[in-house]
């Protein structure tokens, strides 16, 4: 086979461009990037070409583990030069995919797409597949399908950290975290007294909180440190008590939640939403009264609001509605002949919000989406799927162009994407055990350069 840095035609192909793109773009160092990096690419694609399986082998080891390496460096230090060297090399690869060489165009593509799959969100979930629930990732179209927890281990409720970098989940009411591909497993928490049932990273990643029922049925609120460290309680009930969700604002100094106890004297078990410091202090309650049911509690991105499902039992009805951050300015956004509306989730520019909607209880559910000044109803799914799974909110993209959702059909559930247009409809699990209780994004590392490996690069 004919070596690709001894065909003129071929280097021109995909080293010359480059070479010309490389002497234009500054370094992290505000150096020009050497020849000598660039020549390593492109002797290791080189080699994609020889006649010896191992030497091929090799070679592609080697660019994978710079693609890898520079994406660790760029999530690392963020740098514009580490931008510029990511591109050189998604460059490199893109050339070389058009090579004339069908090994070499190959070889390179299969580097290329794995380089795409590294830069792209992807989507976690438990799911209960052969009677065990587990922890696992796969790509947003559903291919690269990967149990994270080993078949001993039960596992569900993941969430990711902010970074893409780690998962916490429970096992047995018991918090532990991981890396994302699996590896590292660690307990963080083990107390006897509560069981954990809902947890969440602080937007920047360096706490955890949840939320536990005790052996006494009082349900708190508390955080520790990502290391599981320095635990503290932040709500203190001393009677029957439930929470049922809560949320971080997003500059982290606050945590918005609902919750029922015995002490408010309400025999319909009503809910109220309450806001408190991020350290438990200022606890302040935001709805009032016995006439309606506030609950699920979620900020806008820049926290100056919060969308909640509220239940009239005097209409018999659940609507979404805002609040400011403060309570203030309480209203309901949707007026719809719906019965239920429920499980509001910003959308992450905070100018939409999805919810899950039906008439009755003998409709089924749908996915909605309205402005967030309450105009501009839509509905996504058009009754194209058998129902939704209320306890799985919609989640949306982090570039906001797609919505995750879950569906329920005989305690089997599975989870759907959909654009946010409506359009594209696609099932990504289908598994008759399956049984769906979390799903959630999982950030890229590099979601800015994600394009540079795709397929119409």
């Amino acid at each position: 086979m004919q070596r690709l840095l001894s065909t003129p035609k071929l280097l021109k192909l995909f080293l010359m461009p480059v070479m010309l793109f490389i002497f234009s773009v500054p370094c992290a160092t505000e150096e020009k990037i050497n020849n000598e990096q660039q020549g390593e690419i492109g002797e290791l694609i080189n080699q994609l070409g020889s006649n010896e399986l191992k030497t091929r082998e090799e070679s592609q080891n080697k660019l994978l583990a710079i693609g890898k390496k520079l994406i660790t460096e760029y999530q690392d230090q963020k740098g514009d030069g580490l931008k510029s060297q990511i591109k050189i090399f998604a460059e490199v690869l893109s050339n070389a995919c058009r090579s004339e060489d069908a090994e070499i165009k190959n070889r390179a593509d299969q580097i290329r797409r794995y380089c795409y799959y590294l830069t792209q969100p992807k989507i976690v979930f438990s799911s209960k597949r052969g009677g065990i629930s587990g922890i696992y990732i796969m790509s947003m179209d559903g291919s690269n399908l990967k149990k994270l927890t080993d078949d001993k281990s039960h596992g569900f409720r993941p969430a990711c950290s902010p970074d893409g970098k780690r998962i916490i989940f429970l096992s047995k009411g018991i918090i532990y975290v991981m890396d994302i591909d699996g590896k590292n497993k660690k307990q963080l928490l083990d107390n006897e007294k509560i069981s954990v049932f809902n947890l969440l990273w602080s937007p920047d990643g360096t706490k955890i909180a949840f939320s536990s029922w005790s052996q006494d049925s009082i349900s708190q609120i508390y955080i520790m440190d990502a290391d599981g460290k320095n635990m503290k309680q932040l709500t203190q009930q001393t009677d029957q008590a439930f929470i049922q969700s809560f949320s971080w604002s997003p500059d982290g100094t606050k945590i918005a939640f609902d919750y029922w106890h015995e002490n408010l004297g309400d025999p319909l078990m009503h809910f109220k939403v309450y806001v408190m410091d991020a350290d438990g202090k200022n606890l302040k309650c935001l709805s009032s009264g016995t006439q309606f049911n506030n609950e699920n509690p979620i900020w806008n991105p820049d926290g100056t609001k919060i969308a909640f499902s509220s239940y009239s039992h005097q209409h018999d009805k659940y609507d979404i509605c805002i609040m400011n951050a403060d309570g203030s300015n309480q209203k309901k956004l949707i007026d719809n002949e719906a019965s239920i509306n429920i499980a509001p989730c910003w959308s992450p520019d905070g100018t939409k919000i999805v919810f899950m909607s039906k008439l009755n209880d003998k409709d089924k559910y749908n996915l909605y989406l309205i402005d967030a000044d309450g105009k501009k109803q839509t509905n996504l799914t058009k009754n194209q799927l058998d129902d939704l799974d209320f306890l799985c909110r919609p989640d949306w993209s982090p570039d906001g162009k797609k919505i995750l959702l879950a569906t329920e059909k005989s305690d089997n559930r599975d989870i759907y994407i959909i654009d946010v247009e409506g359009e594209n409809l696609k099932q990504l699990t289908n598994n008759g055990t399956v049984n769906l209780w979390i799903t959630t994004w999982c950030p890229s590392l590099i979601t800015n350069l994600s394009a540079f490996f795709s397929d119409d690069h």
